[in-house]
């Protein structure tokens, strides 16, 4: 992923098999530093900035099975504490408050019929010393939600005051598809206390025509979601929630697109649309962003494609930014960044769209010992490397339920984790011209 990005640094992070690769670079993309952190136990989750202006560097360990965050000299890359949190499995998002730092993520939720199944925590801890000032887990209301079914978190979104999950259901109580029908959720907490809003969260169907069966794609294509503004008043307008979504008149899935959800301050539906393009079948969303500064706060959701059939560089794979409306969810079009051998997988942006975007690649082929960065304008160009295609826009039906969530506190007994770290001088090349 692109973390953090300062008057005068970008934090690349990635996880390369070997340990935990963390790159800082000038505002050009110059490497500065790049550390190897840990070893092949250690895999990369992501990054923040820690309010010191150094780096908090969020990972995992397959030792433990166990959260581990570490905060970074942002200027020399040296380690001045880290951390394992066990009861944490994996978090996937870190968000600062003021001088802490909430973790959410999973935690394994065993049940004698169903075994391991994963259910929401949340930790946060003091930026100063990684020391947790609370944590707690959360579980659906119903004894048999509690019993059968998982709950992931992939991304947050915050507001004064809160702070907005989003993540995979799986559930068969609401719906009669079955145990492993997904949905998507969104999990609103308070961000000083770590209780639920209103102790409710809501999940999400998403259903092209009446004969669709919808069901959410799995990992590693994430649910991402964004903080909407009114671009004029700077008014909160609600959340914009990006995701994929696999589909076929049958229970044969032969499609995948991407999808965003529009709703509002208590998240309750707008619209929701599928975007298909003529070039291939299997459309991906990695991340959703608001770009306040063109087309009425246009909304930019980076995406990527499979067997696409007018890949620049031949390769059959290619990513975008699809750009939309974010008053009714219609497309502008998609803008292809597509450079030889390279799969990206991550896009960086600004809250506001400010600075223009980052995004992230690596090799697809071993061997895995490059990837690539790319910088580009708010617009969504200014590289050589990309084209423009066209993409439509279906409506989407959604239904919309309310689950009870009831938290419960859980002692977390941190441990020192050491994360030693080497130098690893890279080798970097210019993207010259289009493929």
């Amino acid at each position: 992923m692109v973390g953090p990005t300062g008057t005068d640094s970008i934090y690349v992070l990635l996880d390369n098999g070997d340990g935990i690769l963390l790159m800082r670079t000038d505002m050009d993309g110059n490497p500065v530093w790049t550390h190897l952190y840990g070893d092949f136990r250690d895999k990369a989750s992501t990054l923040g900035e820690a309010a010191d202006g150094n780096i908090i560097m969020v990972s995992w360990t397959i030792s433990n099975i166990d959260a581990v965050a570490t905060k970074i000299d942002a200027i020399t890359g040296a380690v001045i504490w880290s951390y394992r949190y066990p009861g944490l499995n994996e978090a996937s998002t870190i968000t600062k408050r003021g001088a802490r730092h909430v973790l959410m993520g999973d935690t394994a939720y065993f049940t004698p019929a169903n075994g391991s199944l994963a259910k929401p925590m949340a930790i946060a801890i003091n930026d100063a010393d990684g020391s947790v000032v609370w944590a707690k887990k959360y579980f659906e209301g119903q004894a048999d939600y509690l019993d059968s079914y998982k709950h992931y978190i992939t991304g947050y979104a915050v507001n004064p005051n809160k702070i907005i999950y989003v993540g995979k259901y799986y559930d068969a109580v609401v719906d009669p598809h079955g145990q492993d029908h997904r949905r998507v959720s969104v999990l609103p907490i308070n961000a000083w206390t770590g209780n639920p809003i209103i102790n409710a969260m809501h999940t999400y169907d998403l259903e092209l025509g009446a004969n669709d069966y919808a069901i959410e794609s799995d990992a590693p294509f994430p649910w991402d979601i964004a903080r909407v503004k009114d671009p004029v008043s700077g008014n909160f307008e609600g959340f914009a929630i990006a995701g994929s979504y696999s589909h076929s008149d049958t229970y044969t899935f032969t499609a995948t697109d991407p999808v965003v959800l529009r709703v509002d301050q208590t998240y309750n539906p707008l619209w929701a649309k599928l975007y298909d393009s003529p070039n291939s079948a299997y459309g991906f969303a990695r991340g959703i962003r608001q770009n306040v500064y063109f087309f009425g706060g246009r909304l930019n959701v980076y995406t990527s494609w499979e067997n696409y059939q007018n890949a620049i560089d031949g390769s059959s794979t290619i990513s975008d930014l699809l750009r939309i409306n974010e008053a009714d969810g219609l497309p502008h079009g998609i803008t292809i960044y597509d450079v030889p051998n390279d799969d990206f997988a991550g896009m960086s942006i600004n809250e506001d769209g400010s600075g223009g975007y980052l995004a992230i690649g690596t090799r697809d082929t071993t061997p895995f010992d490059t990837f690539q960065l790319l910088k580009v304008g708010q617009i969504g160009g200014n590289v050589d490397c990309l084209v423009e295609h066209e993409i439509e826009a279906e409506d989407l039906m959604v239904d919309d339920i309310i689950v009870e969530i009831v938290p419960e506190d859980v002692e977390v007994n941190l441990a020192v984790y050491d994360l030693p770290f080497v130098d690893l001088p890279l080798n970097v090349f210019e993207c010259e011209g289009s493929i």
